[in-house]
């Protein structure tokens, strides 16, 4: 097995090399996303205007009215307070049960923070709250800290949360809320060594409502060995059809280790998501239990919803799930099974291998059922794919597809090595700028 891994890594850096020149165009593109910077909250963006400004005062910016923060002891008065349940039976049966004390407001970081060790669901930032960083870090030991209120959004930005030296867990396990998220730059590690969550994520376990990430930067580490779980560098799994996810601008990195829907963005994706100029350098790994299944790409799995496009993205990370026998993994799309929505990927470029012992391909794994279209436009694979069944340079299985619109390889459907049975389509073929099909996983 390793030297199977060794192999396909090598041939796809010796086929990189081979490569005859692609075309201006989709180069130019590969040239832009892959030079994109990396997104640092600058520290200090307003010095001047705070520094004689002592703790817990108010300043005004840029027409906005902040309280000041200076130490931890500020960050829990103003948005850690606790007070008296209105109905402690509600609350777990005790008199003294306690409940956020939601305090909206603009708030501004004067300089680092560091909380110390917190519990769970500590830092609640009520609707309509504006959380400003101010280009410093709010540092703490603790998974699912913050709490966030539905309502009017709760906007973060500018703000460094964690550090690659003293990374947080996952930011909050469930939330349901309307937030932006800003120019945050965040260092997590979430893991379930003893498979209690279904659903896991560095920055939402799972979520529901309406969340936006504008020049984002996510490094982590995340991993579960619960069966059937949906698990993601990101967000874990979106919990309703109805909710919207936003993605501008942003990157990941990092490594993600899951048992059956594994995602760079979401684990599986129920509602509408829009992703637009981002990049992933994150490694996913799939390691399937009981059923043998596994979803895999920056999302794995699209449920039900609506729209779900992807552009102006370029993926460097790798796939590797050579064990599974179900399910599907791509760069981008694993497996889509919205049956009335035609999915959308423009200007796409995946460099990463994608393996996977069932069905591969290079951008969606599988368009699943009768019913969607794939809206396929100015995209590019150069990355190697391996499955034992149904490997696709582009696409590894499309169940019902109308052709792809100026694609790179625009013929390339599905291909099944090694003879063998089942579907296999005539128009399927490599050129100089595919990745090439490996042997049988």
């Amino acid at each position: 097995m390793f030297r199977f891994f060794e192999f396909i890594v090598q041939k796809g850096k010796n086929d990189m090399k081979k490569m005859k020149k692609p075309s201006a165009l989709l180069l130019a593109l590969a040239m832009v996303f892959a030079l994109i910077p990396a997104v640092v909250p600058t520290a200090a963006a307003y010095p001047a205007a705070h520094a004689e400004v002592g703790s817990g005062e108010t300043v005004a910016i840029d027409g906005i009215t902040y309280t000041v923060l200076r130490s931890a002891a500020d960050v829990k008065t103003h948005l850690m307070a606790t007070k008296a349940a209105e109905d402690p039976d509600a609350e777990g049966g005790s008199a003294t049960a306690t409940a956020p004390d939601w305090k909206p407001g603009n708030y501004i970081l004067a300089c680092d923070i560091d909380l110390g060790e917190i519990p769970q669901t500590s830092v609640n930032l009520a609707a309509g709250t504006l959380l400003d960083g101010n280009g410093y870090r709010l540092l703490y030991a603790g998974a699912g800290v913050f709490n966030l209120q539905d309502g009017e959004q709760i906007a973060v930005r500018n703000l460094q949360i964690g550090s690659a030296e003293q990374p947080v867990g996952t930011l909050s396990h469930s939330v349901d809320a309307v937030t932006l998220w800003e120019n945050v730059v965040v260092y997590a590690e979430a893991e379930d060594a003893e498979g209690a969550r279904q659903q896991i994520g560095a920055w939402y376990g799972s979520a529901a409502g309406s969340h936006t990430f504008a020049g984002c930067e996510l490094h982590a580490k995340v991993s579960t060995t619960a069966a059937q779980a949906d698990s993601a560098l990101w967000i874990g799994a979106s919990a309703a059809s109805d909710s919207a996810f936003v993605f501008q601008n942003c990157t990941a990195f990092g490594t993600v280790e899951g048992t059956y829907n594994v995602g760079a963005l979401l684990g599986q994706a129920n509602g509408s998501v829009t992703v637009s100029g981002c990049v992933s350098y994150a490694d996913i790994t799939g390691a399937p239990l009981e059923d043998l299944t596994i979803n895999a790409g920056w999302i794995a799995l699209a449920g039900s919803g609506e729209r779900l496009c992807l552009e102006n993205c370029v993926n460097f990370g790798g796939i590797s799930a050579p064990s599974a026998t179900n399910g599907a993994a791509g760069a981008f799309i694993g497996d889509y099974r919205r049956q009335q929505e035609t999915p959308v990927l423009k200007s796409c470029v995946n460099y990463g291998l994608v393996v996977q012992g069932s069905t591969a391909g290079g951008l969606v794994g599988w368009i699943a059922g009768s019913g969607p279209r794939l809206e396929l436009e100015a995209c590019v694979n150069y990355g190697s794919i391996g499955s034992n069944s149904t490997t696709g340079g582009m696409i590894g299985r499309g169940d019902h597809l109308g052709e792809p619109r100026n694609a790179h390889l625009p013929v390339l459907l599905q291909f099944r090595q090694g003879g063998g049975q089942g579907r296999q389509r005539r128009l399927c073929r490599l050129d100089q700028n595919a990745g090439r099909l490996l042997p049988d996983v």
